[in-house]
């Protein structure tokens, strides 16, 4: 089954019970149906990207930007934009930041104050990229 199936269900569903006289449930399935995008993507795939985002969406703040960072890979822009986010996130407190840091950085100061844990995380990000362009180089050496 393909995910437009499940739309078209969706939109049988609701006329159905509009015809029925059960005007809350058939709005309620309307809305479900819109909500689905017309897809030819399987169902299982459909499923499984949403139970992805719905378990980073459920994470604690500190996970998600962790995970956000570890995502972004050698793209500074990526970083830059995981970082300003970090950065303008107010509900964000010391121990997520450090939370933070350890989990990207691998060791985060206890005594550090916020912009000093943005800091860690800027270093952090920049030597994995220099360590990325090495391995790259290194790759293409040809030995002597």
């Amino acid at each position: 089954m393909r995910v437009r199936d499940l739309k078209t269900a969706f939109a049988e569903i609701q006329g159905i019970f509009e015809s029925a006289g059960a005007r809350a449930q058939g709005t309620a399935f309307g809305k479900i149906a819109d909500a689905v995008p017309d897809s030819d993507d399987e169902l299982d795939a459909y499923f499984s990207k949403l139970e992805r985002i719905a378990k980073t969406a459920s994470a604690p703040p500190a996970d998600r930007y962790l995970n956000q960072l570890m995502n972004v890979g050698a793209d500074e822009r990526r970083f830059n934009e995981a970082l300003a986010s970090i950065a303008a996130d107010k509900k964000l407190k010391k121990a997520d930041l450090q939370r933070i840091v350890k989990g990207y950085a691998g060791a985060a100061h206890k005594k550090a104050n916020g912009a000093q844990l943005l800091d860690d995380l800027k270093r952090a990000f920049y030597k994995r990229l220099y360590e990325h362009d090495s391995r790259a180089l290194a790759e293409k050496a040809t030995p002597v």
